[in-house]
């Protein structure tokens, strides 16, 4: 019976009396082979036996006429052994391997002597089994009564040995026995084989039709043919059969249309998505699926290399390829990874997030979610310019406020001083009392003048010469000494040249915000700030032995002080290093 689309093979009847005929084929072969060699193993143990026996009598029977050298007597033993089946020649030797009588065909008496084991033995050939046995001189009761020599009670020597006889039984008979024996076994065993074959060709036909009906069947529904239906009229285990498949077909029907339910879902939520999601192989980077709006901004390229499809420019894959992060060591998915990205044919700015996933044929893809965030950048490089204008402008109207101070307030002060002390000179001339109280406006005045510089400093730290960002530090570093009584101090083996004032100055802010959170929240009681120039560059150190924090933690966790400072350093194109761990201070270093 032949099915389309269905194959076998061997076919389903083949493979019925397989299996019913190579069990019972192997069954009989197996006791087939354990009756023959163990038969054969009980007819040679026999012959041996019988052998063993012959010569076991035959010895003590001929030690007389071996002893007295009664060779007719010898003689009559070798012919009367002669009779017995199957023995085709006897031989009686003296202790040298002399023979003294013989019957039977010429025998080749074996190496026998004096040396040879005072016990039974045997020598196999082809067609003959050759037997024999010492023949060893008694010593009876009476012979050691009329001994007159003195008895002693040393242990007897090992009886003498007279000679041996020896006994060729013939292997023919046996043989004979052995070759009817195995042809009589595979005989019966030919015969249960063909009555089981017999009835394993009526099973596999009754068997065969209505399986290979459910056959058909199964192969459909492979096909996705889920409507497909048995009706087999069969009984048993066939009608449970094909209840089991009809019952099977009906849940893949249902399973079927809940998954397209699902896909359904799936497909619409991800293309209502704002967002770009795709599926890749990681060991080819064949792209397996987008949804629409990737589709949208990059066309249908399904079945493309995705760094060939979503990047320009590429002669392979991708440089910051996120591959080899998605992965544990032992190749199971790991954490996503989150990271941001400009599109090399687009230009457009995305928030991505990579994860590790399995397919559904198995193997581990990666699964891009791209979010668009061109504007969101855009936004950030508009507030970024308006916070360095801010910055900026902050800075000139702290230089303003600062150059009024020290021109404007700090000269009429200057002024003022100068007059108070003529006048208290005058007053003191004249011997008044008021005197005192003129010195004591001198000495106000002259405190007034002090903290207005002091503040015109503050507002403007940095002189506007290159070598104005070193004496400013230095002078911060004596003020932090005099009023926290810590020490801190100005390491720079050389001048460090500046010329940027703003960048002086935000170098300045820096160095400044630093050491306020080391005292602040580090409680630090040294503090080291390092200026120099390695190769040409900037680079500003602050380091302190305060109480340190966790470096890991967000930026917002981390306080504003820190944020203030990698917002400075951005703004003059920086770069902020931040070193601490509870315990063991804060390194903090900028480089320009």
């Amino acid at each position: 019976m032949h099915i389309p689309g269905y194959s076998v093979n061997w076919g389903i009847k083949g493979r019925v009396l397989f299996l019913a005929l190579v069990p019972a084929l192997i069954i009989a072969a197996g006791l087939t082979i354990y009756d023959i060699t163990t038969r054969l193993r009980d007819i040679e143990q026999a012959l041996h036996e019988r052998g063993f026996a012959i010569v076991r009598q035959l010895s003590p029977a001929s030690e007389f006429g071996v002893f007295s050298g009664n060779y007719d007597l010898l003689t009559r033993l070798t012919l009367s052994t002669l009779q017995e089946a199957d023995v085709t020649a006897v031989a009686i030797t003296n202790a040298d391997g002399g023979i003294l009588a013989t019957s039977g065909h010429y025998l080749a008496s074996p190496a026998l002597g004096r040396d040879s084991p005072a016990k039974p033995g045997v020598i196999e050939q082809a067609d003959a089994l050759i037997f024999s046995a010492p023949i060893f001189q008694s010593q009876t009761e009476v012979e050691r009564y009329l001994d007159t020599s003195p008895q002693t009670s040393e242990p007897k020597d090992e009886a003498r040995v007279l000679g041996h006889v020896i006994v060729e039984i013939s292997r023919q008979p046996s043989i004979a026995r052995k070759n009817q024996l195995i042809l009589n076994s595979l005989l019966i065993t030919l015969t249960g084989l063909a009555l089981a074959a017999l009835l394993a060709l009526r099973m596999a036909r009754q068997v065969s039709g209505p399986i290979l009906t459910l056959a058909g069947a199964v192969a459909r529904i492979g096909k996705g043919d889920l409507a497909t239906r048995i009706q087999t009229k069969a009984s048993g285990e066939i009608a449970i059969l094909e209840r089991g498949v009809n019952n099977m077909s009906i849940a893949l029907k249902a399973v079927q249309d809940a998954q397209e339910e699902r896909r359904a879902i799936l497909a619409t939520v991800l293309d209502s998505l704002d967002a770009l999601v795709y599926v890749a192989d990681m060991q080819n980077h064949e792209i397996l699926f987008l949804n629409k709006f990737a589709q949208e901004s990059f066309g249908n390229v399904t079945g493309k290399i995705c760094w060939q499809a979503l990047q320009s420019n590429q002669s392979g894959p991708c440089a910051f390829c996120t591959n080899a992060k998605l992965l544990k060591q032992d190749g199971t998915p790991g954490e996503p990874v989150i990271w941001e990205f400009q599109n090399t044919i687009n230009q457009h700015w995305y928030l991505i997030q990579d994860s590790a996933i399995k397919w559904v044929d198995g193997r581990i893809v990666r699964l891009e979610i791209a979010t668009d965030i061109t504007e969101s950048k855009k936004n950030e490089r508009r507030l970024r310019q308006l916070e360095q204008e801010i910055m900026e402008i902050s800075e000139r109207e702290r230089e303003h406020i600062g150059h009024e101070l020290h021109d404007g307030l700090g000269q009429q002060l200057t002024g003022i001083a100068f007059l108070s002390k003529a006048l208290a000179q005058k007053l003191i001339t004249k011997n008044l009392k008021e005197a005192a109280d003129g010195t004591q406006i001198v000495t106000l005045i002259n405190q007034a003048i002090s903290e207005t510089r002091q503040l015109a400093r503050g507002l403007q730290p940095v002189e506007i010469e290159e070598h104005g960002l070193m004496s400013a530090l230095e002078e911060l570093a004596g003020n932090i000494e005099k009023m926290y009584s810590i020490s801190c101090k100005l390491t720079s083996n050389n001048p460090v040249a500046l010329r940027d004032s703003a960048a002086a100055n935000h170098l300045y802010r820096i160095a400044q915000e630093a050491i306020s959170n080391a005292i602040k929240h580090g409680h630090a009681k040294h503090i080291s700030i390092e200026l120099s120039a390695p190769q040409g560059k900037i680079r500003l150190t602050i380091r302190d032995d305060g109480s340190g924090f966790q470096t890991d933690l967000n930026t917002t966790d981390n306080g504003m002080g820190l944020q203030i400072m990698r917002y400075r350093a951005n703004m003059i194109g920086a770069k902020i290093d931040i070193e601490s761990k509870p315990g063991n201070g804060t390194r903090i270093t900028a480089s320009l």
